[in-house]
């Protein structure tokens, strides 16, 4: 069976002499050729067939599909099961290999990142392969820094790193003018018009199209009326084949297919959008063939530049346009912006068009514009929050300063945006001044989620509703979709997620999941269908949200913060009380919304109520969100929580997607930072966050008794997260239970009663109409 490999090979120019020989001198190397060369299956077969029985390959890739695809692939090609040479390891699944007959496995950047952080040197390991690092993902960068460590340390270790044709000196650099493998690609020619061309070819006129190239902001404007022109003059006069559109969003998309669905309705044309929100089976509706007489025309995101291969796609049309991640400057938020491609992932689109024959790219750029564009994408580091990834540093260097460690990075970030991860890890508790882990920071890194919802998880142990912090942990976390085609059903899912809750998405898709996991253990997977067909779920997501939850309270059994055998009944008391959860959210996140009233000067004087942040950033909530439109309820003075979120520059406004209401005595107890009495007036005192820049009014004789709540709540966090576990006796941990018991049944308490008074008594029916 290995015969296939090695005539795959001279096929493709690329021995498995070429490779060894290459790591017999060298104990890096990087292989470079285009997509579907071949190289992600070839070059892990080529090292085993080599050095036989003694290999232990890692193959690290940068999504979990690719790694457990791969592997099957491999192992088919072995003529194999996966699970005896070839296997591979994902979060929350993993079939690995059986050694000692020689092993690759196959994981994401995640796993092999882990392995890593317990195993600097990778002992045991001989090859560690990096496929698609041209992506400069985060976690990829981060590794390549760590295994140029454990050369080091491991002289048996050698490294390949894999890449398509981007950016390849920037690897060879950084392992020291390593050798270089070129593998020739298997594409047809494709043959490019830009503007000029499109409009001189089809004698049309794409004005703001034209426009948007030279734009003073210089930020793409995407007119999708005028897209919709080139698709229609490219299907009326082009030969057969498939369509692939490229365009920034999912408003883009869309508003395209709308367009579309006008012109195209007699059944001669297929409309696929193609976007990460869509459900697996609708994306992979792209893959299949159309039948004869009927054009497939596919609206996707740059998902299908690197990611995916359409087969048939004959014609591209490259809007040039892209959404990315950035840091907004001032603040070290997250920003989704839309800005042009790069000159690289210009070329990778075009590419797309001659995978199995000779294709056309139609460019909405001039050729001006293509020159001015950067050369390769702005690797992922340079341009997202680093909290998460300088706690993770900390952990594989705890003894080197942020700065230091991360210098050390093929291309290490800004000082500005280290700076503002550090402050925020120090705001949190989790390093002190001097960049070491505290305690907290310790208990944290274990958890393996964002260090401020960890943080809310630890809490959620000692307040006792671990369950319900964990399936809301999962959800904002990796913002799993639990809705079928959520993009088209923000109004009926807002009306579904209300059935749960009236006032928070993290409660009601918390019972969603509570009430999905109990109908499926009373009739089972396969008669589960008929409850998730109701409201229009997704049961492979809610069994995703299942493992994710059960995932992140096993690491906080282990984390070392709770007894050895902690009583059931004691983490999960309060799981049934929302106020409970919110104010869990709250506790880590330390995010607050607030309504406003506001004059507004524009057009008719008059005034209107909008949302802000504490930072006095404006917000906007998004359409799914069970409080979407709350700044047109009567109520004017309301406080929410979330987490995360992004700036967007078309909206100037944080967007945030899920959010919570909650009292004003929730935000007095659960949000970090001091809480100063100011003056009182008659029978009322005002209590003063400075960190939200929020004044709470409150009666003067329970002023006091508020302010000790709090301090006796904090306390108690405080002692659980720094106590010795190891060391307590049984009367202090009798004596401390009984009493944290006592206090949660108070604060429990208090947050439904003040949610009934300040919350749901204000909720009217006509402000879901």
């Amino acid at each position: 069976m290995l015969e296939k490999f090695k005539s795959s090979f001279n096929r493709n120019v690329m021995t498995r002499e070429e490779i060894t020989s290459k790591l017999e001198t060298s104990r890096v190397a990087v292989i470079v050729g285009a997509a579907g060369c071949g190289k992600s299956t070839r070059v892990p077969a080529a090292i085993l067939r080599y050095c036989g029985v003694g290999t232990t390959a890692i193959v690290s890739e940068p999504r979990r599909v690719a790694a457990i695809g791969l592997a099957q692939r491999v192992a088919d090609e072995l003529g194999e099961n996966v699970g005896e040479t070839v296997g591979y390891q994902v979060r929350l699944q993993s079939k690995p290999p059986r050694p000692p007959a020689g092993a690759i496995l196959f994981c994401t950047s995640g796993v092999l990142l882990r392995r890593l952080q317990f195993n600097p040197g990778l002992e045991g390991c001989t090859h560690v392969i990096i496929d698609e690092a041209h992506e400069r993902d985060v976690n990829t960068d981060i590794t390549l820094l760590l295994l140029k460590r454990a050369l080091k340390i491991n002289p048996k270790l050698k490294i390949v790193v894999m890449s398509a044709t981007l950016d390849i000196e920037v690897f060879t650099r950084y392992f020291e003018d390593c050798p270089l493998i070129e593998v020739p690609g298997r594409t047809f020619p494709v043959e490019d018009f830009y503007l000029d061309d499109v409009e001189k070819q089809f004698n049309i006129k794409l004005k703001n199209t034209r426009e948007n190239c030279t734009k003073e902001d210089g930020k793409p404007l995407i007119n999708c009326q005028e897209v919709v022109e080139v698709i229609k003059a490219v299907d009326n006069t082009k030969t057969e084949g498939a369509i692939l559109v490229f365009l920034p969003g999912w408003a883009e998309i869309k508003k395209s297919k709308e367009l579309l669905d006008q012109i195209y309705n007699d059944g001669t044309h297929l409309i696929l959008p193609v976007h990460s929100r869509l459900s697996t089976a609708d994306q992979t509706k792209m893959f299949n063939k159309p039948p004869p007489g009927v054009r497939k025309i596919v609206l996707s995101t740059n998902i299908a530049e690197t990611s995916v291969t359409i087969p048939d796609v004959v014609h591209v049309i490259d809007t040039g346009a892209h959404k990315e991640n950035r840091v907004k400057q001032g603040t070290g938020t997250a920003s989704l912006e839309t800005v042009w491609v790069s000159k690289a992932g210009s070329k990778q689109r075009a590419g797309r068009a001659g995978r199995v024959q000779p294709g056309f790219c139609y460019k909405l750029y001039t050729k001006e514009k293509e020159a001015e564009l950067t050369a390769h994408t702005t690797p992922e580091i340079l341009r997202i929050p680093l909290d998460q990834t300088v706690l993770d540093c900390k952990t594989y260097a705890p003894e080197e300063k942020v700065e230091d460690f991360l210098s050390q990075l093929p291309q290490p970030p800004s000082k500005d945006s280290l700076r503002f991860a550090v402050n925020d890890l120090i705001d949190l508790g989790a390093l002190s001044k001097t960049e070491q882990l505290t305690r907290l920071g310790v208990l944290v890194s274990h958890l393996n989620i964002s260090p401020r919802l960890a943080r809310g998880v630890l809490h959620s142990a000692i307040v006792g509703n671990v369950v319900a912090a964990g399936n809301m942990v999962a959800h904002c976390s990796d913002n799993v979709e639990v809705f079928a085609n959520a993009a088209d059903r923000k109004d009926e899912i807002r009306n579904i997620k209300r059935k749960f809750s009236l006032t928070s998405d993290h409660a009601a898709l918390h019972w969603i999941q509570d009430s999905f996991e109990l109908k499926l253990e009373e009739v089972g997977w396969r008669e589960v269908d008929g409850w998730c067909d109701m409201y229009g779920l997704r049961k492979d997501r809610l069994s995703y949200v299942k493992s994710l939850s059960n995932l992140h309270l096993e690491h906080l059994l282990k984390c070392g913060m709770l007894e050895k055998n902690p009583e059931v009944e004691d983490l999960n008391r309060y799981s049934n009380i929302d106020e409970m959860t919110s104010a869990i959210l709250l506790s880590g996140s330390n995010t607050i919304l607030f309504t406003k009233k506001m004059v507004k000067t524009k057009g008719k004087l008059k005034t209107a109520v909008e949302l802000f942040t504490s930072l006095g950033e404006r917000a906007h909530i998004g359409g799914e969100s069970i409080n979407y439109g709350i700044t047109k309820r009567k109520h004017n003075t309301n406080l929410l929580t979330y987490f995360g979120g992004y700036h967007s520059t078309e909206r100037r406004a944080l967007v945030v997607h899920k959010t919570t209401l909650i009292s004003p005595l929730t935000a007095l107890l659960f949000s970090m930072g001091d809480v100063q009495k100011k003056a009182s007036v008659e029978d009322t005192t005002d209590l003063y966050l400075p960190r939200h820049r929020l004044t709470i009014e409150v009666p003067t004789s329970q002023a006091d008794h508020i302010l000790r709540l709090r301090e006796m709540l904090w306390n108690s966090f405080e002692y659980y997260i720094e106590r010795n576990v190891n060391g307590i006796d049984f009367e202090e941990f009798t004596k401390t239970s009984t009493f944290k018991n006592t206090l949660m049944k108070t604060v429990a308490s208090v947050l439904v009663e003040a949610n009934s008074e300040y919350v749901e008594k204000y909720i009217k029916e006509t402000d879901f109409r």
